[in-house]
């Protein structure tokens, strides 16, 4: 079959995509072909991958397809099929597996220097952050064990640091009728689910918290940007600003709740079979609310000081990047803004005539490769 067969067949019968769960959503992943910007890949049946592409000419539903199938007639650059190879490599595909592939590739320097240097920052940042969420919460339970810091300071003559906390956490497991072995893999597993989103405590808030505060901040441009705007492209920009809003009132619900169940550290380790299930839930659910998001803001934020006519494009092609929400979010909140999505999506996406012939790929290649260095 030849590739304007392949071409023929795929263009013809776009999906309608109406995901049910996050997981049909797929994962957005930061590839720098800018076909396949902000593509989702999901898992399919079996060993099967599947990518889904927004309808590059602006109507109804979505292209889902086989990766072979793609680079048969679309010219792929070399990080993303090392990045594509990285997320098959994946046992398990969500948001924050897929960010741990994206981030190894990047750090190889196959999208720049910048993005290498950028990856290496934040494989190095998110070791420390581990780190620090794991040495908070274990001192946040020996404390609500009664084990204050003088004691753990003081300690027995010839006694160093590290050997008094070991003390300390043993007291702890006996307390509890766990081995401490058992009490150290459970503070690693609770260190592992929450060190992206960062302890309520903690002197810094992780990522995740961060990146709510940046969804914020690009709402309120966008609404500023949208009434300044004389031209229909408005409309794009309040629903991107609506969707944003929505999206961190929902985040902040949830990470609400897993604030006020993360405080109790004891607590969860006596309570640990219903305790861990419901903050690993609540933490995945939160990285999914936030996924692609990330690349949006950092789009945006490229063009804040731009002419309007040049935030104006990028506006429209925002348009076909927001976020779908799948049909399990009803089961949260109704906004209506499902509907609305679509009648956005078919009305501003427009096809970008250049993809198939070649023109200003280059270009478009090296901004994407400049925005993942600015947010990976």
């Amino acid at each position: 079959m030849s590739s304007a067969d392949i071409l023929g067949q795929i263009m013809e019968k776009p999906a309608e995509f109406a995901p049910s769960t996050f997981a049909q959503r797929g994962v957005a992943v930061d590839f720098t072909t800018p076909l396949l910007v902000q593509s989702r890949i999901r898992q399919s049946d079996g060993d099967r991958v599947e990518l889904i592409l927004p309808n590059l000419a602006g109507g109804k539903g979505s292209y889902i397809l086989a990766w072979r199938s793609l680079v048969q007639f679309a010219t792929v650059t070399l990080h993303d099929h090392a990045l594509y190879d990285a997320v098959l490599a994946i046992e398990r595909m969500d948001p924050a597996t897929v960010r741990t592939a994206t981030l190894s590739v990047a750090a190889k320097g196959l999208a720049g220097r910048d993005a290498m240097r950028r990856a290496e920052t934040l494989l190095a940042q998110e070791k420390e952050e581990a780190l620090l969420t794991n040495f908070l919460l274990v001192v946040d339970m020996l404390k609500l064990a009664g084990i204050s810091a003088q004691e753990l300071l003081a300690g027995r003559p010839g006694e160093d640091t590290e050997a008094r906390m070991k003390r300390a956490i043993f007291q702890v497991a006996h307390a509890l009728q766990i081995s401490p072995e058992i009490l150290y893999q459970r503070i690693e597993v609770l260190t592992r689910s929450t060190f992206t989103v960062g302890l309520p405590w903690a002197p810094t808030p992780g990522r995740l918290r961060r990146l709510l505060g940046e969804l914020d901040a690009f709402a309120e441009s966008l609404t500023q940007w949208q009434s300044r705007d004389v031209t229909a492209a408005a409309e794009v920009g309040r629903f991107a600003a609506a969707v944003a809003l929505h999206t961190t009132s929902m985040a902040r619900v949830t990470m609400g709740e897993s604030d006020g169940l993360i405080r109790n550290v004891l607590s969860i380790m006596r309570n640990w079979d219903r305790d861990a299930k419901i903050i690993s839930g609540q933490m995945s659910r939160l990285a999914w609310l936030l996924d692609g998001w990330s690349y949006i803001v950092a789009l945006w934020t490229s063009v804040e000081n731009e002419p309007h006519e040049r935030q104006r494009d990028t506006i429209l092609e925002m348009a076909r990047l927001i976020p779908v929400m799948p049909r399990e979010v009803s089961e949260w909140t109704e906004s209506g803004l499902d509907q609305e999505s679509k009648s956005i999506q078919r009305k501003w996406v427009r096809l970008n005539q250049d993809w198939r012939t070649g023109r200003n790929l280059m270009e478009q290649v090296a901004r994407n490769e400049v925005l993942k260095g600015a947010m990976l």
